[in-house]
């Protein structure tokens, strides 16, 4: 084994996710959007996605980068409506995020 090798286990089935959310900070933003991807023996077999109505203003920044209207979010379900068939759909498999410690901020306070 090379130097380092033994860190790096490489997984073949995992849940990629990514939030989008009403702002930057975890106690004063909501949850706007859950997307995943489904991995399984590395490859893609399964999506999730989600607008959560966040129950509070959005701001127009917001939207411009996201493209998630007001008038989108308030037809969308709850977050407490959301979340059982978001975490159905990540079974027991790890989770991956891109910008994992944003997300997960949002994550924790559930």
């Amino acid at each position: 084994m090379g130097k380092g090798k033994e860190l790096f286990t490489p997984l073949d089935s995992y849940i990629m996710l990514d939030l989008e959310t009403t702002g930057l900070r975890p106690h004063q933003a909501k949850i706007l959007e859950i997307g995943m991807i489904k991995v399984v023996d590395r490859k893609a077999v399964a999506t999730f996605q989600a607008l959560v109505n966040p129950g509070c203003i959005i701001d127009p920044f917001i939207t411009r980068l996201t493209g998630i209207t007001p008038d989108m979010a308030a037809r969308a379900d709850s977050l407490e409506q959301v979340m059982p068939w978001a975490v159905e759909f990540m079974e027991d498999l790890p989770v991956l995020a891109y910008n994992a410690g944003f997300d997960l901020a949002f994550l924790k306070d559930l």
